[in-house]
């Protein structure tokens, strides 16, 4: 910026500033020499031989170079690339499916107990009335199989059970369910089935698997 600054000085003063002629200059050196002023109208040679110097051209001073202008370019953003982790190829496990074995029904072996009395739709009078349910055996029980004589009826809105297991070919029905039944629906619903014990129940019953079918299921009405 300097130099432009002082480029542009020098050629203002060489255009505006006028610069004395090689005339003027040669009597100002001629009556240096003589000490005597011309005589006007008259013209002074002068013999000396100096040799006068061409007058020295300036070249003009060029524009000055415009500034380029620097645009400020904006540069895209490069995404870093997320490089892909490497797949650790794991080896599979084998998947184990659990099989629930439900108890077989074997029924060539074990056929569901056939009824004996009483006949499907019986009806008793009266609490006294002795209630014996009997059935007619399916073959030799294990030490850990049972009949499971299964009596239900209906009272207060829901279904109620009672039974047992035994050895025997019969049970005979306590009298303390006499009119238990709700009277819309008055009868008992009783089978039969041989059971194998698995273990015990919380209240000291026994637990256990149907080895056999159940009987067909029958009704009685005890008045």
């Amino acid at each position: 910026m300097l130099f432009i600054v002082l480029s542009v000085l020098v050629y203002w003063l060489v255009q505006v500033v006028p610069l004395p002629g090689i005339g003027d200059t040669l009597t100002s050196a001629k009556v240096l020499e003589d000490g005597v002023e011309p005589t006007k109208g008259l013209t002074v040679v002068s013999t000396s031989t100096s040799t006068c110097e061409p007058e020295q051209t300036l070249s003009p001073v060029p524009d000055p170079t415009p500034i380029a202008t620097v645009t400020a370019v904006s540069l895209p953003t490069a995404s870093p690339t997320l490089a892909a982790s490497p797949t650790h190829s794991s080896t599979p496990v084998p998947t184990y499916t659990a099989t629930l074995v439900l108890p077989t029904e074997t029924a060539e072996s074990t056929p569901a107990p056939q009824l004996s009395g009483p006949d499907d739709g019986s009806r008793f009078q009266g609490r006294k009335t002795e209630i014996i349910l009997s059935w007619e055996a399916v073959g030799s029980l294990g030490e850990d199989e049972w009949y499971d004589v299964s009596l239900r009826f209906w009272a207060e809105d829901r279904m109620h059970y009672s039974g047992a297991w035994v050895k025997e070919l019969q049970w005979r029905v306590p009298k303390e369910l006499h009119r238990s039944p709700d009277p819309g629906q008055p009868g008992f619903q009783w089978d039969v089935t041989v059971m194998r014990q698995t273990g015990a129940k919380p209240d000291g019953g026994r637990d256990g698997v149907s080895v056999s079918p159940t009987s067909e299921t029958r009704v009685f009405y005890w008045d």
